[in-house]
């Protein structure tokens, strides 16, 4: 008997061992992935923005998404196709015809306070094929993507780059965490609870 539950003992841990390793490897894959599929759409956008002479406005609203969206997450698109061309329009033709815009003091802080909002509420947010599992590590990334959006904040409020193209980049962010945004692509939100069943 005590052989039997050793030998039973011995198999539970070779196949919990074998499916950390799986994660691990799924995890791996999902890495390269991102790397193939992002590298190519970005470096199209800095040549796009480079030859239309945009490449510092490309820049200041890219920066911004990029660093928030690592913390809050976010929809994204299915194709790949259709993902290069909505980057196209988001961080070359759109900050380029908007620059110049102006923003006010009240809108700056009316920005603030429902961007900060936004990432309290729904930061952040996964997808089917990323769910984002454990309630700490999903608080860890809440906590981040504030801190991180503050940070942006105070890059908006003292240095002289146009002020409306971090903005722009941040409101990317919000709007793909959303649920409307979600519901309006017919994607799921909180993908997570399938795996973590006391959230």
């Amino acid at each position: 008997m005590l052989l039997y539950m050793r030998s039973r003992k011995n198999v539970i841990y070779s196949k919990c061992t074998e499916c950390r390793e799986e994660i691990e490897f799924q995890k791996m894959v999902y890495g390269v992935e991102i790397i193939l599929h992002n590298v190519p759409k970005f470096l199209m956008m800095i040549a796009l923005s480079s030859f239309f002479h945009t490449l510092p406005f490309t820049l200041y609203t890219w920066l911004p998404f990029a660093l928030l969206r690592k913390y809050a997450g976010g929809l994204h698109a299915k194709q790949s196709i259709t993902c290069s061309a909505i980057t196209i329009v988001m961080f070359v033709f759109i900050p380029a015809t908007m620059y110049n815009l102006q923003t006010t003091s009240n809108m700056n802080i009316i920005w603030l306070f429902v961007s900060i909002l936004c990432l309290y509420k729904y930061a952040p947010a996964d997808t089917s094929a990323r769910p984002i599992i454990g309630k700490k590590k999903r608080c860890h990334l809440k906590k981040k993507s504030i801190i991180c959006f503050c940070l942006i904040s105070v890059i908006v409020v003292f240095t002289p780059i146009p002020n409306i193209l971090p903005i722009i980049g941040t409101t990317y962010v919000l709007l793909s965490i959303h649920p409307i945004t979600y519901r309006f692509f017919r994607q799921r939100m909180n993908n997570y609870m399938m795996y973590d069943k006391d959230d």
